[in-house]
């Protein structure tokens, strides 16, 4: 079965598990992201604002949806430009990957994808 589900990992592998208990199908999160990526305009405006928080919540999510056993994969939705409007990015307004984020996606999906061989889940910023 595949979902397109915005929320936070407790919430969506409750739902899966109940869909996945129904049908004996397994899950592929098709369209989901990590929960209040986005700062509020505040913290975007206030110096020295990062978003390493973000990396972090992203590996954990990954975590969580991997130790299920009947997800397949989860396609992360947010591959896009930051703006002033978004406040969020994995490409920075320069088009250049906001290395803050990344580092922790990259070194959470390649541990993924040595303990799960068949995981393709890479992004290579």
């Amino acid at each position: 079965m595949c979902f397109q589900y915005f929320g936070p990992s407790e919430k969506s592998l409750k739902d899966f598990k109940h869909w996945h208990k129904i049908t004996g199908l397994p899950i592929l999160l098709a369209d989901a992201s990590v929960p209040r990526r986005r700062p509020s305009l505040k913290e975007y405006k206030r110096k020295g604002t990062t978003y390493e928080g973000h990396g972090e919540k992203y590996a954990s999510m990954m975590d969580d949806f991997f130790e299920a056993p009947f997800m397949l994969g989860w396609h992360y939705c947010g591959a896009y430009m930051e703006n002033k409007e978004r406040r969020f990015g994995l490409l920075n307004r320069f088009d250049e990957p906001n290395k803050k984020i990344t580092i922790h996606m990259r070194i959470r999906n390649h541990e993924i994808q040595k303990k799960y061989r068949w995981s393709i889940m890479i992004i290579n910023f």
